[in-house]
């Protein structure tokens, strides 16, 4: 059930990511990956850690022997399905509610401006959507979550990621639009994250059945008490180096330093069009969430409960990945 519904989450991101990524390409057809493109690998990914899928990223870790795999793949597994399979039931829903949000607001988008006039930018057809923005986002706060209630974050960071998306169609010159769409893509993975964060600490707890307990209760599975969230912190900085996101032609390790894309023999693997920053916005979105100064080394997350060290690690990812047209390939073989 959740394996197979994960898989129509994935697809559908691939289909969206397509279309908006064609859709502001504009005539010179030049397309750049957008959130609904960094989505879908994301969403494969986790398909990967639902007990039902047999492979398992942790079996391909790195500088480790084959024997210790086979125990971190055993030992993975049975953390993961401590409670009933808290962990990943709780990581399948939060790649849930962040579709029913911003992919269904995407493909709002793809409807409302899939035939815009790209001479003319209307005020109100941005206005009429933004309405709609604000129906769906107060409809979908209404519908019962069941035991996996948190709180809805401030949508301003959704609502002007998308108006990026909608400027970038009216932008010919193909640095400007690129510009926007990675603001666009920073705001509503901005947004993303602090939707998850109530889940976050379920997913890597190490205390799993009172993480559980604390995120129905007060709609996040952050434990009290030092006697339990200093182990558990600990617990999760290990985990962290365990995770990895699979795109096309690489495996992305976060606990590790971020790497030049595969085939690149670049250290500073930045796409020419987002080298220099001309864009304000882009430039004050990069200051608040880039934390890695230009090192490779601080491209990495340590403890991915923490909100900035997955948003470091994204804003790079996004950043030096944004032009890879691998990332449009089927996420499933055909």
């Amino acid at each position: 059930m959740l394996r197979r519904r994960n898989q129509h989450i994935t697809l559908a991101y691939s289909q969206l990511s397509e279309r908006l990524a064609t859709l502001i390409s504009g005539r010179d057809g030049h397309r750049d990956a957008n959130w609904c493109t960094f989505a879908t690998w994301s969403s494969r990914t986790i398909g990967t850690w639902i007990r039902e899928d047999p492979h398992h990223p942790v079996g391909l870790l790195p500088s480790v022997p084959a024997y210790a795999r086979r125990w971190l793949d055993w030992s993975t597994r049975y953390l993961t399905n401590r409670c009933d399979g808290a962990s990943y039931r709780v990581l399948a829903a939060g790649n849930r509610i962040v579709f029913r949000e911003i992919g269904l607001l995407i493909a709002l988008f793809l409807e409302a401006f899939g035939d815009v006039d790209r001479e003319r930018p209307r005020e109100d057809q941005w206005d009429a959507y933004l309405a709609d923005v604000h129906h769906v986002l107060h409809d979908m706060a209404r519908l019962d979550e069941s035991w996996l209630p948190t709180v809805m974050p401030d949508p301003w960071e959704l609502c002007f990621g998308l108006r990026q998306y909608y400027e970038a169609l009216f932008t010919s010159e193909r640095k400007a639009r690129a510009e926007l769409v990675l603001a666009g893509s920073i705001l509503l993975a901005a947004y993303e994250q602090r939707r998850v964060d109530g889940y976050t600490g379920v997913v890597l707890a190490l205390f799993v059945e009172l993480a559980v307990r604390r995120l129905v209760d007060h709609g996040s599975g952050t434990l009290r008490g030092w006697g339990r969230r200093l182990p558990s912190s600990l617990y999760a900085r290990i985990a962290t180096r365990c995770i990895a996101v699979s795109t096309p032609d690489e495996w992305l390790w976060i606990g590790r330093p971020l790497p030049p894309p595969s085939g690149s023999t670049d250290q500073a693997p930045i796409p020419d069009d987002l080298d220099t920053i001309s864009s304000p916005l882009l430039a004050a979105l990069l200051e608040r969430y880039d934390r890695s100064g230009g090192h490779l080394r601080h491209r990495r997350i340590r403890d991915w409960t923490s909100f900035d060290q997955r948003m470091n690690y994204i804003v790079n990812v996004f950043r030096s990945r944004q032009q890879r047209a691998t990332l449009f390939a089927p996420p499933f073989p055909l």
